[in-house]
This record gives structure tokens, sequence and C-alpha cells, in this order.
């Protein structure tokens, strides 16, 4: 099987989200609208994306990733352009 389909019910639940750029942008606005409370850690963060968080009242930190910020997230989405941070 090439692919594995997986369904969360999200709802509620904090998830992570690592990187500030369009990759992200994209993720984020997927887990809106599943009702997921959103951090998203990344040193660079695009407009579209901190407008988008403001907008919807979510978690923003302008920081390299750190697994400190992992307890709590049933989710942790890479979504950097950096496959060692990816990897991590």
């Amino acid at each position: 099987m090439r692919y594995l389909p997986l369904h969360f019910d999200l709802q509620g639940r904090d998830v992570l989200v690592v990187g500030g750029g369009e990759i992200a942008r994209r993720k984020i606005e997927l887990l809106l609208r599943s009702g997921a409370h959103i951090t998203v850690v990344a040193p660079d963060i695009s407009d579209p994306v901190a407008t988008t968080l403001q907008e919807n009242i979510h978690a923003l930190h302008a920081a390299t990733y750190d697994p400190e910020f992992l307890p709590g997230k049933c989710l942790v989405v890479a979504a950097t352009d950096d496959k060692a941070v990816n990897e991590a």
C-alpha cells in the first residue's frame, strides 16, 4: 500500500505545527477546519500564517523547535523545508 490514510478527531485537541511558511499555512488551514487548538513554532513566521493564527486565537512562538513544546500535544506536524528539523 503506497498511501496510509489516517483519520483523527482533533476537535478541541492540542496540535503542534513546526514551520511558519507556505507549507505550514496549508496544514494550519486544514487543522483549523478540524477544530484543533494549534500551536505554531518557527523562527520565521510568514505574514499569512501570523494573520491566520491571530484571527483564530491560536498560539504562535517565534522560536526554533524544541522538544519542550511537545507535552500535551496529540499530533505534531513537521511543515518546514529543513529536512533535519522535520526528522527531529
